[in-house]
């Protein structure tokens, strides 16, 4: 089981993951933002800043993503993204993100877990109780902890 967290005005859920960059040198947690609204996961420049990546030097495929507030150029790159369960089990994905071109507009917000690997999952999300807890169906790897 992984947990999430959930702001405490906003009730807005959030899990923390540790992202690799494999070839770029670049590694750390980051918080997201889950949003089953999002077709794939998304490092937006908090995320950029927080692993000292300068987007202008990112290599990748073009890619762009639509959002309401209109289209935004990103690239597409290669990624693992892990996260920590209640017995220290490690869940690891190898996928492909997509990272946002900075913009003023973007600067605040955190990056997005998407559905591309929250399909992966069983949420249970309880805004009131202030609780949000994953099931981990499937992961590339699992790495357990053990007895």
């Amino acid at each position: 089981m992984i947990r999430g967290r959930v702001g405490p005005i906003t009730g807005i859920p959030y899990v923390e993951g540790y992202l690799d960059l494999p070839g770029l040198n670049a590694s750390g947690r980051v918080t997201f933002l889950v949003d089953t609204g999002a077709d794939t996961t998304l490092l937006l420049p908090s995320g950029l800043d927080l692993l000292g990546i300068n987007y202008a030097n990112l290599p990748g495929r073009p890619d762009q993503s639509a959002s309401i507030g209109g289209v935004v150029p990103a690239k597409k790159v290669p990624a693992v993204i892990s996260f920590t369960g209640d017995r220290q089990n490690l869940y690891v994905y190898r996928m492909d993100i997509s990272v946002l071109e900075p913009r003023a507009e973007l600067n605040e917000w955190p990056s997005l877990l998407g559905i591309d690997l929250l399909r992966n999952w069983r949420m249970r999300y309880s805004p009131s109780r202030y609780s949000l807890s994953f099931s981990v169906d499937t992961a590339d790897h699992i790495y357990e902890r053990p007895p």
